[in-house]
């Protein structure tokens, strides 16, 4: 075990000396007698002692209780004070600088070197409590730094998969739902409709030319009548209702409102046609043919059923815009 190292302060020559040999005798090591404050703030600097015996009175203009409050600042000394006053004011000062003991003179052997065992005891507890409590708020720190890590380790993760999950049932090229999304979703509603006795619409929509406009004009104005399409069946719809994409010129909608069927629906849908054409400037104007179904909890019919009818619906349609055209071209 590491003997040790006292910085005696005492201004009294005589006491300090006595005080050194009593101190060696019990197997301390000195590491220095100052008379005065500020020299023992000095020799405390050079020797970086182990323990402080501070007489409270000293020499200069610095007493003991200042020392000491400067060491305290300094290093963290622990301090026995030495006194042969009991004075409350003075006590009072030297409390507040929380000193590890006191030892009033004269005092015996004995009480000596219990008083420092006990604070070097303390002093050792102490530091050791310190640095306990450094490491755990380093170790605390750490692991915040870590869990901060983590956590936006997560949000990335999850952002990364939410990406994954919106491209895995999103069209890349409109943004709406691929036949996957919305057979997904549909399916979900349609058992909710099964359960609740609830009607719903689907509707099936075919753009008109599309393949004309990418044979004359390129597939990218065919991408862009289908961009406009689908915008335009994004607010013609409710944010609540199922728009997807299904392949190349077709579009597919669910809605819980089979009163959109009604003719409020395609006044809208025209009225936001003929706008989007009118701000196209000319190029090939967007049109469309639609089929749409009601589907009846009374007899319920599966959505691949229900898209078939709708489908069949616009098909009939679209075979009826031909036939009227193809009349026209014949009687002009």
């Amino acid at each position: 075990m590491a003997t040790a190292k006292i910085l005696i302060v005492e201004d009294e020559i005589i006491i300090a000396r006595e005080l050194e040999a009593r101190l060696l005798g019990l197997g301390y090591e000195i590491a220095g007698i100052a008379s005065s404050g500020r020299e023992a703030i000095a020799l405390a600097d050079s020797t970086q002692p182990d323990l402080v015996l501070m007489d409270i009175v000293l020499q200069g203009d610095m007493d003991g209780i200042e020392a000491a409050t400067e060491m305290g600042h300094r290093w963290s000394l622990p301090v026995i004070y030495l006194t042969a006053y009991t004075d409350k004011t003075v006590l009072q000062r030297a409390s507040i600088t929380d000193p590890y003991g006191y030892i009033v003179k004269p005092f015996s052997e004995a009480a000596l070197q219990a008083s420092i065992e006990i604070a070097l005891h303390k002093h050792a507890a102490e530091r050791a409590f310190r640095t306990s409590e450094k490491r755990e708020r380093e170790r605390i720190a750490e692991l915040s730094a870590i869990n901060k890590e983590l956590s936006q380790e997560v949000v990335e993760r999850r952002r990364a998969e939410e990406e994954v999950r919106q491209i895995a049932v999103r069209d890349e090229l409109t943004g709406l739902y691929n036949p996957r999304g919305y057979f997904l979703l549909v399916k979900q509603e349609w058992k909710l409709a099964c359960r609740e006795k609830r009607p719903f619409a689907l509707l099936y929509i075919d753009l008109d030319g599309l393949k004309q406009v990418n044979d004359t004009l390129g597939h990218a104005e065919g991408d862009a009548l289908i961009v406009a399409a689908a915008r335009v069946l994004k607010e013609s719809f409710r944010d609540a209702d199922i728009v997807a994409r299904l392949g190349g010129d077709e579009f597919a909608i669910f809605t819980w409102d089979c009163g959109v069927l009604h003719e409020d629906l395609w006044a809208r849908l025209q009225a936001n046609v003929d706008r989007a054409n009118q701000q196209d400037n000319g190029r090939h104007p967007l049109a469309w043919s639609v089929g749409s179904v009601c589907f009846d909890p009374k007899s319920p019919e599966s959505v691949e059923e229900l898209l078939k009818q709708a489908d069949r619906q616009m098909y009939a349609q679209k075979l009826a815009k031909r036939d009227a055209a193809e009349s026209r071209r014949t009687k002009g």
